[in-house]
């Protein structure tokens, strides 16, 4: 689930839409915030030894803070997309009120 809210942010982030950043500030808020809960509330551990003394684990914490990172990500994209400055749009020359501007 917080990959999935990732995922939009960072869709909603790169396409830039005026009316998606809060949308993406709060989903990357939550995502993290599931991280968190995740790596300091569930521990999940699985390891393997088979005969020929191969040894093998898995941990669910490395799961929660690449989501931790990843919500990071997301959030800091939205923020700093959102304090660029905009771009001004080009004046028309074949518009005759149109003003100069100085280079």
């Amino acid at each position: 689930m917080g990959v999935i809210a990732c995922l939009f942010a960072l869709r909603w982030s790169i396409a830039a839409v005026p009316r998606r950043f809060w949308a993406a500030i709060v989903v990357s808020a939550m995502a993290i915030v599931i991280g968190y809960v995740g790596l300091t509330r569930y521990k999940l551990s699985y390891s393997k030894n088979s005969s020929d003394g191969t040894h093998w684990s898995i941990n669910s914490k490395w799961f929660f803070i690449s989501l931790i990172i990843l919500g990071a990500v997301t959030l800091g994209l939205a923020l700093w997309r959102r304090s660029r400055p905009r771009q001004i749009p080009p004046i028309q020359i074949d518009n005759p009120t149109a003003r100069t501007r100085a280079l």
